[in-house]
């Protein structure tokens, strides 16, 4: 890269003294004698040097009376010369755009939002977390989400789902919120600045049967909650942040005041940001 440029700028160079001197012998051509002559019209005192003079002379002289030679010469040394400027100045510009572009990239990876679910908890209509999954209605939970990230994130959409899965049972392989039947999301639309914490009740509707309740209450089901989180960085690229939670009670079969505790699954399929 570094030899590419020199390069050019040797030919820009070059085209530049060459415009120069024809410059010089077009503003100031070489008339006048060069040896004087003695009293007996004999020539004198013209030394070795004036070989070089009279061929310097001799090629200002027909430059001179070649006027419009000189003219054309000098226009095509000029759009030479404008071209090489042009090419040169278009690989710095090139050169310059994929360093802004190179910049710009490591600043994206390095200052950039981060959301993730700090918390989630039962809660509706001031009812405790117990009244809110034993009365059978619909469950709704509360979403603690943190910007953990150096710039603001603009939040798309957060969708959720629940799951009641027998113990032991994996989750599904494909997460539920990414199936293209699945109803869609709420939409965010709202800026979350670096530090801070957005808190926002959603419910998808879920009621637990009474058989869910008993199988809950007993342990041998649980209930997940899990979801994504979809927002947009400084540079319009599209991030998402998914979480996977299930409810866990104190005791076996859990108290009818007990109402649990929601603690995080580690299956990377349902719980990463990236």
């Amino acid at each position: 890269m570094l030899i590419v440029r020199l390069y050019r700028l040797a030919i820009v160079f070059l085209f530049g003294v060459v415009l120069l001197i024809i410059g010089v012998l077009m503003l100031s051509p070489l008339k006048g004698e060069i040896c004087e002559k003695a009293a007996t019209d004999v020539q004198s005192n013209c030394t070795s040097y004036n070989i070089i003079l009279v061929a310097t002379w001799k090629i200002g002289e027909a430059l001179n009376d070649s006027a419009a030679l000189v003219t054309g010469i000098a226009t095509i040394v000029i759009a030479a010369f404008t071209g090489t400027l042009w090419w040169s100045t278009n690989g710095m510009l090139r050169a310059t755009n994929e360093s802004i572009r190179i910049a710009n990239r490591e600043f994206a990876s390095s200052h950039r939002p981060e959301l993730r679910l700090k918390h989630i908890w039962f809660s509706q209509d001031g009812k405790g977390p117990s009244e809110n999954i034993w009365s059978g209605s619909h469950l709704t939970v509360r979403l603690d989400i943190v910007n953990v990230g150096r710039t603001t994130a603009h939040i798309d959409f957060i969708g959720i789902r629940t799951l009641v899965v027998p113990l032991g049972q994996r989750l599904p392989q494909r997460p539920p919120y990414d199936n293209p039947d699945a109803p869609p999301f709420r939409a965010g639309g709202f800026e979350l600045s670096s530090g801070i914490t957005y808190t926002q009740a959603i419910s998808d509707g879920r009621i637990l049967a009474e058989q869910d309740i008993s199988s809950l209450r007993n342990g041998d089901v649980r209930l997940y909650y899990v979801g994504i989180i979809g927002y947009w960085d400084e540079f319009k690229r599209l991030r998402q942040t998914a979480f996977c939670r299930y409810l866990r009670f104190d005791s076996r079969p859990a108290r009818p005041d007990d109402g649990g505790r929601f603690e995080k699954d580690p299956d990377p399929d349902y719980e990463y940001q990236d």
